[in-house]
């Protein structure tokens, strides 16, 4: 069935503007403008897309096979906490902040696995360059939950740009923006996928972090959402790297969410409390397992079918 037209009155709650702002340009690949900020009907302000900044060419790739097998153990266990940690904190963690979480990491890794290894160098630019993988991996969830969402043979362009407009995906039921907000089938189903996967997955192993799931989680599976809704509308796949989707979407959806919670803090408690509900009940875990769970440890099964050298 073609989707019902989607309102165009704007949700206080959302403080999102109706259409998304265009990229900007850039005069060169060094010099990065300032997005400006772009004020939306309800006085929230988007930030336009900055300039594109061209990926750093890394030079002697630090490959997990390079190590030895205690090492490499080591590294295994590590993403999985960096990966944990990434998803909670703060997906586009830089600098100082990045390497923070990278030495928690391993230092989480070194102990529960009882390894003492020195650290070195090498080891934090392996999981440096997982960063990409993991932000990728959230792409290819909400591209997923978009196409079995919205994606219909009768109804494509015009439904995506009915979804985009006012941000309606981000509701419970995308035609009624009076619906809840952030309760969408689509970011539920990402957040599933990629942290919620089964018993051992990330949210469960990590639920000190992930109980309730966190307003970083939340955006950034908005922000997916919402890249492959406009990669939909363009008939164009392009976000194979993480750097494709802007930090701004990421930001914007975040600062929802805040502003969401100084309104309505009840509401905006509950739906973090609902969507670890949920997420529990897509993994099958009772408050048994939670209970049995230390919140810290990553099992060794989650992201098992990971390939560690790409």
């Amino acid at each position: 069935m073609p989707m019902a037209p989607v309102s165009l009155q704007q949700s206080q709650t959302a403080g999102h503007k109706c259409t998304p702002p265009p990229h900007a340009s850039s005069s060169s690949s060094s010099d990065v403008m300032t997005p400006p900020d772009v004020p939306t009907v309800s006085g929230h302000k988007r930030r336009r897309s900055p300039s594109p900044t061209p990926p750093q060419r890394i030079i002697g790739k630090a490959l997990i096979r390079n190590h030895m097998p205690a090492e490499q153990t080591l590294l295994g266990e590590a993403k999985k906490v960096y990966w944990g940690l990434l998803g909670a904190l703060n997906p586009y963690a830089e600098g100082a902040e990045k390497g923070e979480l990278i030495q928690d990491a391993l230092r989480t890794a070194q102990k529960e696995r009882r390894l003492d290894i020195p650290l070195k160098a090498t080891h934090s630019a392996y999981l440096s360059q997982t960063t990409s993988k993991f932000r990728t991996r959230i792409v290819e969830a909400a591209r997923a939950a978009v196409k079995s969402h919205y994606i219909t043979p009768f109804v494509i362009s015009k439904g995506v740009e009915n979804l985009l407009d006012g941000m309606a995906f981000i509701y419970q039921d995308a035609s009624d923006q009076t619906s809840r907000i952030f309760r969408s089938p689509a970011l539920t189903e990402v957040i599933n996928g990629v942290w919620f996967r089964d018993k051992d997955a990330l949210g469960i192993a990590m639920k000190a972090l992930y109980h309730p799931v966190r307003f970083e989680t939340i955006a950034i599976a908005a922000a997916a959402v919402e890249w492959a809704l406009e990669e939909w509308k363009s008939g164009t796949l392009e976000a194979k790297d993480w750097r494709s989707i802007e930090r701004w979407r990421y930001e914007d959806h975040l600062a929802t969410l805040h502003s969401f919670k100084s309104k309505k803090a009840n509401a905006s408690a509950t739906l973090q409390v609902w969507m670890f509900e949920q997420a529990c009940a897509h993994a099958r875990v009772t408050s048994k397992d939670l209970d049995q769970t230390r919140g810290g440890r990553i099992p060794s099964s989650a992201f098992d079918h990971e390939e560690d050298d790409d």
